[in-house]
């Protein structure tokens, strides 16, 4: 009776699982806890390592070094647990990151090893590079993996205004024997701080295979200690928030996203920044 009670369970699991992943471009399913609570929008406002793989020039605003690790429980299910760990510093006017995450459970495990950097091209463009190594495994019908390449631009109109840009699997790489491509997308994001203590963002993200996606975040700065953000999708509508405590050089970052028919995921992070 177990056995039939499980086993259907798991095999939807796994489907779920190859689906979003056959779909879910590197920011669609976020490491970084900021995003997922600002609307899966991949220009934020503070620094984070884990936003490599989202768009390679974020890591541009790394002062010193950072370090940041995070957990994400994709629709409240244990099976589909997605955790994820990087590093940045500062060479100059070059920063040098990598980010290690992995997904899934027992019948489909998914992991990614990415190394990028992030440099300073004119006084207000900035421009990264990204190379990742993806790689899937089914039980019972092995592994397979692929290299991915990003790219991504920063460009900044004012103190207070920067439109970023971004391009995800620049050579259309595919995995597997069948070839099956992985997502091939464009991004272009734009964070607009009407003042010091608010910053509001907005990306239309396009998968090539799908129409566009529009979403928005914002964050609200009340206390030197705690910000508070909330976004939203469409497309398909999702809505999202959360909040960040910093302590001096450490921040615990929490996120939640709603789906109306998935139910809600949840995601920590902690954060340590120079």
């Amino acid at each position: 009776m177990n056995k039939f009670i499980f086993f259907p369970f798991e095999i939807i699991l796994l489907c779920v699982a190859v689906q979003s992943s056959s779909r879910a471009a590197p920011d669609d399913r976020p490491l970084s806890v900021q995003q997922l609570s600002m609307g899966f929008v991949s220009t934020v406002n503070r620094a984070d390592p884990l936003l490599l793989t989202a768009t390679p020039v974020s890591v541009a605003s790394v002062k010193n070094w950072s370090g940041a690790t995070s957990c994400n429980r994709l629709y409240g299910l244990k099976e589909l647990n997605l955790s994820a760990a990087a590093f940045a510093g500062r060479f100059g006017k070059t920063v040098l990151a990598a980010s290690l995450s992995r997904f899934g459970f027992e019948l489909y495990k998914e992991q990614k090893i990415a190394i990028g950097f992030a440099t300073q091209v004119f006084s207000r463009l900035q421009a990264g590079i990204v190379v990742r190594y993806q790689q899937i495994s089914i039980k019972n019908y092995g592994q397979a993996g692929t290299v991915v390449l990003d790219a991504g631009w920063q460009y900044s109109l004012s103190s207070a205004t920067t439109i970023t840009g971004a391009f995800h699997n620049i050579h259309r790489a595919t995995i597997g024997k069948g070839k099956q491509p992985l997502p091939q997308v464009l991004q272009v994001g734009i964070r607009y701080s009407p003042v010091s203590k608010i910053c509001t963002v907005a990306e239309i993200y396009k998968d090539v295979s799908y129409t566009p996606e529009v979403r928005f975040g914002v964050e609200a700065n009340l206390l030197a200690s705690l910000s508070l953000r909330a976004g939203f999708t469409r497309n398909p509508a999702r809505f999202t928030g959360g909040f960040g405590l910093h302590f001096a050089e450490f921040s615990l970052d929490y996120a939640f996203a709603y789906h109306p028919v998935l139910g809600y995921t949840h995601a920590l992070g902690i954060s340590i920044s120079r």
